[in-house]
């Protein structure tokens, strides 16, 4: 796909002022950014092809573009599959949809994290879980009247 750079930024322009501006740009490593001339001051760019990244930031320096280009990694934190604490906070549907999402990025590191949730008691746990809903308040009953509770609580962390 070619674009017409300067076409493009007059019309992001005309939408928005993006004078002295820090602007992110997710998906930017195919070249589709704002024209240095839009007057940003700085361009974040996010993509999962790093080669593409780091050609587009040589491209800009070679050019003496000014507003720099910052290339950023993300990191996920999100929460597995059969994590036990996902269940009690009813959360099942959101980590299988992050997981599908995450699975369509090329995924250059992953690790799994094992932590808990510790509650001192079924009130405390109650008002953690309270914002999820009643499937997570009933989840939560088969802990009625205990104390120091511990809900292990599996994540993992992927670098896109």
């Amino acid at each position: 796909m070619t674009v017409d750079r300067r076409q493009l930024t007059t019309e992001l322009c005309r939408f928005y002022d993006f004078s002295d501006k820090v602007v992110l740009y997710v998906g930017a490593g195919r070249g589709q950014l704002l024209d240095a001339s839009a007057g940003a001051r700085k361009r974040i760019v996010v993509d999962q092809d790093n080669d593409s990244l780091q050609k587009l930031q040589g491209g800009a320096s070679a050019n003496a573009e000014q507003g720099a280009i910052e290339i950023i990694d993300i990191v996920v934190f999100e929460h597995t599959a059969g994590s036990r604490w996902s269940y009690y906070a009813a959360e099942e549907n959101e980590v299988r949809r992050a997981a599908c999402v995450l699975r369509r990025h090329r995924i250059r590191r992953q690790q799994t994290l094992y932590s808990e949730q510790r509650f001192r008691t079924f009130d405390e746990l109650l008002e953690k879980l309270a914002p999820q809903g009643m499937v997570a308040i009933n989840r939560a009953q088969r802990f009625a009247g205990a104390a120091n509770i511990m809900i292990p609580m599996e994540c993992e962390l992927v670098l896109i």
